[in-house]
């Protein structure tokens, strides 16, 4: 079984992949932000709510508008699933 970090990496990258399926992006470095992959801010809302209802969690506008990275991203939704897990 997958641990959680691994689990929420690979559902964010293929909900990327998916948005920004017209670009040809290779591997993503996740230490990048999505507007440097090429992102719009529309393409961004859409991976991260569908990346939100796909592992069933919310996480406030507030705290996802500070994030710097996709590997940020990451650890958020990671730590959201978690803490989901221990209730």
């Amino acid at each position: 079984m997958h641990d959680i970090h691994e689990t929420v990496r690979e559902v964010v990258l293929r909900h990327t992949e998916a948005a920004l399926a017209f670009l040809d992006l290779g591997p993503i470095d996740t230490q990048l932000r999505f507007d440097h992959l090429g992102a719009s801010s529309l393409d961004i809302i859409t991976i991260v709510s569908d990346a939100m209802r796909e592992l069933r969690i919310k996480v406030p506008v507030e705290q996802l508008n500070s994030l710097s990275s996709i590997d940020a991203l990451i650890d958020t939704l990671s730590g959201a699933v978690a803490a989901r897990e221990s209730d």
